[in-house]
């Protein structure tokens, strides 16, 4: 539930944020049209300590959302996360956004990708040595 609640702030930052109304991180602007063709890089968009800050002050000055400043600290993994994923929105679109989980340091699935081939290869191996009747 307070993850929820913080969705507004982290959606209003991160719009401040991408139109350069937030000083001091020009590397987090979008300009221009989306750029659906993009791939997603781990290293697009990641939030740094100093943009975590931000947001933290920024929940703290707007009377709006400073009731949910004590939300912040505890949910820090939630809100770097999802930070991002409204910022690679604005610059790539959704379908590069909906990636932003999975290029997120998540072992299990950066696990998976490494053994693909491999499953690939075993698959192709037991369709040409597959038993006819």
């Amino acid at each position: 539930m307070a993850q929820r609640r913080l969705l507004s702030p982290l959606f209003a930052f991160a719009r401040e944020l991408v139109n350069e109304r937030i000083s001091g991180f020009p590397g987090y602007r979008v300009a221009g049209r989306i750029d659906y063709g993009h791939e997603l890089q781990p290293s697009d968009f990641a939030v740094s300590e100093a943009v975590f800050k931000a947001f933290k002050e920024f929940v703290a000055a707007d009377p709006t959302f400073k009731s949910l400043a004590p939300l912040v600290d505890h949910n820090r993994s939630f809100i770097e996360l999802q930070l991002r994923f409204n910022i690679v929105t604005a610059a790539y679109g959704r379908v590069a956004a909906d990636r932003v989980p999975i290029t997120t340091d998540d072992q299990q699935v950066a696990r998976a990708v490494a053994v693909l081939p491999q499953a690939r290869d075993l698959a192709m191996s037991a369709t040409r040595h597959q038993i006819q009747p």
